[in-house]
């Protein structure tokens, strides 16, 4: 079986909000958040869930991103 890939490339702005969403996730789990529970616990709410966790560490999220940025 074949694996396949998007031929698609996804722009700057797609790449810095899944960092973003990645890192806030993180953050979430670190500090045993219980959105970061909810998220793990129902994945049909997973979405919801996630949206919230963006909401509460985008913005730390994002100057982690920029931080790593400015290092290269």
């Amino acid at each position: 079986m074949a694996i396949t890939t998007s031929t698609v490339m996804r722009s700057h702005e797609s790449k810095k909000s899944a960092a973003i969403a990645s890192i806030a996730v993180s953050l979430a789990r670190q500090k045993n958040d219980p959105l970061f529970n909810k998220l793990k616990k129902f994945r049909g709410m997973w979405k919801d869930a996630k949206n919230q966790i963006l909401q509460k560490y985008s913005n730390e999220a994002n100057q982690k991103w920029v931080k790593k940025q400015s290092e290269r």
